[in-house]
């Protein structure tokens, strides 16, 4: 089942243009977010740290081939010594920014618009120029069908919230050996012991049915739709790549319908370090489903 949702190939393709102008440019790349701990700069020369991040996803069309379109930016951070004379800055954040024309990179993956360059200011001992370069993929979903639906009646809205648990203890909590997916710990409804954390990654999952809007329809049913909220928390020190290819599992296993509850486009709402000190990433994952209206 493709979802095209693909962050790490994305990212991989974002990548591979400054990965064979990089000697040129006279930079080495990294691409952890935090500032180095225990993994300093070089000792001369500049270095460009890689911020992909999370794309924003919409889609359009109705429940089978949804049109799914991706915006998001990748941000090339230069990270210069100081007394880097201007000419050399400009050399180098020009020549970034010419490599990253409008085209399009493996896997279908669109550069929509000219990179922007812009002097961040200092970090550490060094001062950064960013060069930020907006990106698209629009591709087409097809949803998996629903695999055990319930016969002949509406679900009822205890059977559906359990669904939608289940779901997420099946296919992201648990490990599948039959696809080398290892599980994922996770905090329901609650966050861990912050003065003892969990190792990493664990996410938190959150499902409050009394905050879904009701929508009567024919027939004497109602539609209810929610979101379901995760905190996915992975190490700090991966920065944004830590966790792609978790949200990519949740991204997957969240398309379709399950036993009558389906399901929406999963949403980024941002992400930011914790005060346990680990890379919290915020999803959003919209449900709806059909049950009896009350008489």
């Amino acid at each position: 089942m493709a979802t095209h949702c693909d962050l790490v190939a994305i990212r991989t393709a974002l990548l591979s243009p400054f990965a064979a102008a990089a000697t040129g440019l006279g930079a080495s790349l990294v691409t952890y977010q935090a500032m180095p701990q225990g993994k300093p700069w070089p000792a001369a020369g500049p270095v460009v740290r890689a911020v992909v991040g999370l794309p924003a996803r919409q889609s359009t069309g109705g429940a089978v081939d949804r049109t799914v379109q991706q915006d998001g930016v990748l941000t090339l951070q230069w990270m210069f010594p100081r007394g880097t004379g201007v000419a050399d800055v400009v050399d180098a954040v020009e020549g970034t920014a010419a490599i990253y024309r409008q085209q399009t990179l493996a896997g279908g993956v669109e550069l929509t618009g000219d990179a922007r360059t812009s002097r961040f200011g200092v970090e550490g001992d060094r001062i950064r120029w960013d060069v930020v370069i907006p990106w698209r993929t629009t591709n087409t979903e097809s949803p998996r069908g629903d695999q055990s639906p319930l016969a002949g009646r509406l679900p009822t809205t205890a059977e559906s919230l359990a669904t939608l648990r289940s779901l997420w203890l099946t296919r992201i909590e648990q490990a599948v050996g039959a696809d080398g997916w290892a599980g994922l710990r996770t905090f329901y409804d609650d966050e861990p012991t912050w003065a003892t954390p969990p190792a990493l990654p664990f996410a938190g999952y959150w499902l409050a049915e009394t905050s879904s809007g009701r929508t009567e329809t024919q027939g004497g049913t109602e539609r209810v739709t929610g979101r379901a909220l995760v905190q996915l928390h992975t190490d700090q020190s991966l920065g944004e790549a830590g966790p792609l290819a978790t949200v990519e599992r949740i991204v997957a296993e969240h398309i379709g319908v399950a036993r009558g509850v389906s399901f929406g486009t999963p949403l980024t709402n941002g992400k930011a370090i914790s005060r346990a000190g680990t890379y919290q990433t915020n999803l959003s994952i919209p449900f709806a489903f059909e049950r009896l209206r009350p008489s």
